[in-house]
């Protein structure tokens, strides 16, 4: 519980116009304006053409299931849970370990 509440505020913070989903512009302003936001996502704080930017592109990219550019709530909850559920993936970026428990735990 403690986990899926922290990563709603991630979410919530990311959501800066309240829609329900997080568009690249949003995420980008969510990492500029709260470093904790930026650390989470393993971005700089100052995701631009030539830093970051390949990396936010590519975890946007593994998140955004259907596509649309957009991650919605679901998309983002199933993604890093899964991370909870096996730390031995390597096809993705994983979360920090600070944000979810070992899968030991979850």
């Amino acid at each position: 519980a403690v986990v899926v509440e922290r990563l709603a505020a991630i979410f919530t913070e990311c959501d800066r116009d309240g829609n329900g989903t997080v568009n690249k512009r949003e995420l980008i302003r969510a990492c500029r304006s709260n470093p904790e936001i930026a650390e989470f996502w393993g971005l700089p704080s100052m995701v631009q053409q030539e830093n970051g930017r390949d990396a936010m592109e590519h975890y946007f990219q593994e998140i955004d299931d259907d596509v649309d550019q957009q991650i919605t709530w679901t998309e983002f909850l199933s993604y890093h849970l899964a991370y909870a559920a096996s730390e031995t993936r390597t096809d993705r970026p994983q979360p920090p370990k600070a944000v979810l428990p070992p899968a030991s735990a979850a």
